[in-house]
């Protein structure tokens, strides 16, 4: 007897797992897509140009009469009473004859005035919008690490709130703080809770929905953050004031206090933690808003059965696993309790041909999340209306909503080797096309980048498949959290690729489109995990695989 058969017993899909998909899901994600957009539009430069007259005024009356430029023998004084120029919002750094420009002018026309303009970070002020973006990526790789050890040990429910708190706290302050340092900081700590309040409820909620119906929580978390970065500069539009839009943007979260008491506890949690009583009841919750109302003495009975392996290896990642066969007879894939010896990841290294699918797993998913982040940084590059291009941005991505169906359909190697190559292509073409146009031709080629990046991003990671899959049971859970670390390196790396746009516009979707094509080049070493059922031990993986694992229905 398994955790399913209790499930299916208070309601594997009732009205209380419908209430979790769409309304816990979408208020943490919904929250997170809204936040991070707000963040990178905050964060971005409208088009500029030097104020001239300003910066050689300014230079002047400092010097007096300033020499600018000395070409042999030729000195060129400037003195006050310059006329403005008409001139084009070329990002020009310098004010005329190699003078610095100490002003700036900022086209207004499609956006209102950004922190990043207000704060005149441009020219040698640049790399500080990008410095931003990479302490909020890496403060989610700690924050990320931390957490999981603090969910392990207190519980999934109130890190939750935590990550809620935090939030919203950090992310009002950001509407305040102007010293760049205490910026960063603020952002940084908002960055440690960032994909934790959106996986965690998502693993949560997964938990609680039967085999066939765990689709539904996945497509309601893509369509929720694909529909609130939609909405971000929507609400940018018509709110049209950058700290009204952090605030607004961030305050729905500090909401978790009216909502927290009806969040329920991972019951897997507290079964692995002899919290038997406490399962008991979050069961009995789930059947009586189900309308199947089983007595707490029942589950707690029935939870009692669970056999030792099921105690011992129970957890989100196997859950999530919809693949994954339970073979309960099968000695050498699930050992007894009594002889499991707790394994480390690092024991991976002794098994040849495990190893190198799980190296070349967390290489295409560290890929994955350079690209999938790093095309979001980017948008802003896109085109010189930056809030239609954040808008155009996330409305591409929902062809993407396809990916659960066709890992389903197709299995887990060919859409990924298909999205990855696909990316790869309109990266370098839009590389060399932004050379002749930078209108529409050029940013459809950004746009489709996007959405097939995404759609890789969806198979190797938010689909919970490839990367959960190729691990072991006895390893899975470091394993998620080891891709969780490097997949957090990954992407607070991607500001510095999209930073290469101030030497050339098209330099940083070229280098995502060369990283695309290679993880489609090492997509074609993995194996296929599609019906397979996968060995619990590091042993019988490294047998399993060198055998050559097929479909269950083909055995």
């Amino acid at each position: 007897m398994h955790f399913e058969d209790l499930l299916a017993e208070a309601g594997g899909f009732g009205l209380y797992q419908k209430v979790l998909c769409f309304v816990l899901i979408p208020f943490t994600t919904g929250i997170v897509g809204l936040v991070y957009t707000c963040q990178l539009i905050i964060l971005s430069v409208p088009r500029f140009r030097c104020d001239q007259n300003q910066s050689l005024e300014t230079l002047i009356s400092a010097e007096g009469s300033a020499v600018l430029d000395t070409d042999v023998g030729h000195p060129q004084v400037l003195t006050s009473g310059l006329q403005g120029l008409d001139y084009e919002w070329d990002g020009s750094c310098e004010a005329g004859d190699s003078a610095p420009c100490r002003a700036w002018q900022y086209d207004y026309s499609n956006i209102f005035p950004t922190l990043a303009s207000e704060e005149n970070w441009v020219c040698s002020s640049a790399w500080k919008p990008y410095s931003v973006i990479t302490a909020f990526w890496i403060g989610n790789m700690i924050g990320a690490w931390c957490l999981g050890i603090v969910s392990d040990k207190f519980g999934r429910r109130p890190v939750v709130l935590i990550c809620c708190l935090v939030y919203g706290v950090t992310g009002i302050a950001s509407a305040f703080v102007r010293n760049f340092f205490a910026f960063m900081t603020v952002r940084m700590l908002a960055g440690s809770v960032h994909h934790t309040l959106s996986h965690l409820p998502y693993v949560m909620v997964i938990e609680f929905c039967e085999m066939d119906k765990r689709s539904v929580p996945l497509l309601a978390i893509m369509m929720t953050y694909t529909v609130a970065t939609i909405i971000a500069p929507v609400i940018a539009y018509f709110i049209w004031d950058w700290q009204l839009f952090v605030i607004f943007t961030a305050a729905p979260s500090l909401l978790i206090v009216l909502i927290y008491k009806w969040i329920p506890e991972s019951a897997t949690w507290l079964i692995t933690q002899n919290k038997l009583k406490m399962a008991a009841q979050q069961l009995h919750s789930i059947s009586k808003v189900n309308r199947i109302n089983l007595s707490e003495t029942y589950l707690k009975h029935r939870i009692s059965q669970l056999s030792n392996k099921e105690r011992h290896f129970i957890n989100e990642d196997d859950i999530m696993l919809t693949t994954i066969s339970r073979e309960e007879d099968n000695e050498e894939n699930v050992p007894h309790r009594d002889q499991v010896q707790p394994v480390v990841i690092v024991s991976v290294l002794k098994f040849p041909i495990l190893r190198r699918q799980i190296g070349l797993v967390m290489v295409i998913w560290m890929v994955g999340c350079m690209c999938y982040y790093g095309h979001a940084q980017n948008t802003a590059n896109l085109g010189d209306d930056m809030l239609v291009s954040f808008f155009l941005g996330a409305a591409v991505e929902i062809p993407a909503w396809s990916t659960p169906w066709l890992i389903e359909r197709f299995g887990r190697r060919p859409p990924l080797i298909l999205a990855y190559s696909l990316s790869a292509a309109t990266g370098i073409m839009y590389s060399g096309l932004v050379v002749l146009t930078a209108s529409w031709p050029a940013r459809v080629l950004g746009m489709l980048g996007r959405l097939t990046v995404t759609a890789a991003y969806y198979i190797i990671y938010m689909a919970l498949q490839y990367g959960p899959e190729v691990f072991p049971t006895v390893v899975r859970g470091q394993g998620v959290a080891l891709a969780e670390t490097l997949g957090g390196a990954a992407i607070f790396i991607s500001p510095l690729v999209v930073y290469l746009v101030k030497f050339y516009r098209g330099l940083p979707l070229l280098v995502f489109g060369l990283l695309g094509a290679a993880a489609a080049i090492l997509t074609i070493f993995l194996p296929e995990t599609k019906n397979v059922a996968l060995p619990s031990t590091l042993a019988g993986a490294e047998d399993a695989w060198r055998r050559g694992m097929r479909p269950r229905s083909q055995r």
